[in-house]
């Protein structure tokens, strides 16, 4: 994330870890949208996903969600960075978005 124009921060709980003591994966999902604004998600809808897993994460920890938001081709894609405090990435996730008023091309 090169210019994050949103940021949020949450501390790991116990309903955030898995079996295997480590923050359950659908959880960086989670965080990177609850970082971007409530307008934006009601505006528009989410068409791709794409996660990077880079660093495990654990309980009590204090992350930081990044988001940017670009447009491309009238598409609007959002970079999302999970970090730790010492800014160790632990997800890199991609999502692109459409307008809720626009169908895409392979419905």
């Amino acid at each position: 994330v090169n210019n994050p124009a949103y940021r949020k921060t949450f501390e790991v709980q116990k309903s955030d870890i898995d079996m295997n003591s480590h923050v359950h994966n659908t959880r960086y999902v989670h965080w990177a949208l609850e970082t971007l604004p409530e307008n934006f998600l009601r505006e528009n809808r989410l068409v791709n996903l794409v996660v990077e897993y880079k660093k495990e994460t654990t309980l009590g920890q204090v992350i930081e969600s990044e988001a940017e938001i670009l447009a491309e081709n009238g598409i609007t894609v959002c970079v999302h960075q999970i970090s730790n405090r010492g800014n160790n990435a632990a997800c890199v996730l991609s999502t692109q978005w459409v307008n809720r008023g626009i169908r895409p091309n392979y419905l």
